[in-house]
């Protein structure tokens, strides 16, 4: 059962790696993990906006307040 748990550790994981980029190289580089996913996964419309959501406000998440929300648009 590592349903419920996986999400914090997942969530820390991500920000530890985001902590570690160059702030300048955050937005790029969430976007480019974005548009990865959306290309080798076979999901919808409504589904690549959601990844490019989640992207967008990971900088946040992750209480990076100098960036905040990244300003790219889905794709």
């Amino acid at each position: 059962q590592s349903g419920p748990q996986q999400g914090p550790w997942l969530r820390e994981q991500c920000c530890n790696e985001l902590y570690q980029e160059d702030q300048v190289c955050v937005c790029p580089t969430l976007k480019q993990a974005a548009k990865s996913v959306r290309v080798q996964g076979q999901h919808g419309p409504f589904q690549s906006t959601r990844i490019y959501q989640i992207a967008k406000n990971l900088p946040n998440v992750c209480n990076m307040k100098q960036i905040g929300t990244c300003p790219f648009i889905a794709i």
